[in-house]
């Protein structure tokens, strides 16, 4: 994710990876759903973990952002 707005509404950026793997038994399924490419990592896997980094580090201002255990925390909470 780019650029995120904290919950004091300045903007900050975090960077982060997502690490997926598609369930080789319903790779057909995928395929069917999303069509062929990257379909599925540009419509499913990048929008949903940027909403879900969005609503959960949403949660601080921006000072609590640059406080390193407030964002480790956070970060714990979006990986789950």
């Amino acid at each position: 994710m780019r650029q995120h707005r904290g919950g004091d509404g300045n903007d900050v950026y975090v960077d982060f990876t997502i690490f997926y793997q598609i369930d080789p038994a319903r790779s057909g399924q995928v395929l069917a759903e999303n069509g062929p490419g990257a379909n599925y990592e540009r419509y499913w896997v990048r929008d949903y973990g940027r909403a879900v980094m969005r609503y959960v580090f949403g949660e601080l201002t921006t000072e609590r952002f640059y406080v390193a255990e407030e964002r480790d925390r956070k970060m714990r909470a979006a990986e789950k």
